[in-house]
């Protein structure tokens, strides 16, 4: 009996272990919000209004805030955010949970404002900026 015990415990443990959770993008039916075994974010994750209560947003559930990709838990690529107009706010690069690389930012109007290169947090080079 205490052995029919010990291997059940086991068992769940082992099951609640390598549990992951997710949410399905309805548009596309893509796997999104995925956290791993190990509670870490990977791969393509989509912000919404519901997830940030109490701000402009959550009049709009389902509306976009921010999207792009994790590894193991770090941004990676490009991520977009939006303003609560739902028109883009930034896109920018990311390495290693930093930005690292293209950045444009945007006036809530849509137009571009800032464009260039961002490397540890600072414009690098060639640098632009607009008139709204």
């Amino acid at each position: 009996m205490k052995k029919l015990i010990l291997i059940l415990f086991s068992l769940v443990s082992f099951l609640f272990s390598s549990a992951q959770s997710y949410e399905l993008e309805t548009v596309r039916r893509d796997t999104v919000n995925l956290t791993d075994a190990n509670a870490k974010k990977q791969g393509k994750w989509i912000i919404r209004g519901k997830h940030k209560p109490k701000t402009c947003y959550s009049k709009t559930p389902e509306q976009k805030i921010e999207e792009g990709t994790y590894k193991d838990n770090r941004k990676i690529g490009v991520w977009i955010e939006y303003y609560c107009n739902s028109n883009i706010k930034s896109k920018i690069t990311f390495a290693d949970g930093k930005p690292n690389g293209p950045t444009t930012l945007y006036y809530e109007n849509g137009k571009v404002k800032e464009e260039g290169i961002w490397i540890n947090n600072r414009w690098t080079g060639n640098y632009k900026f607009y008139d709204e």
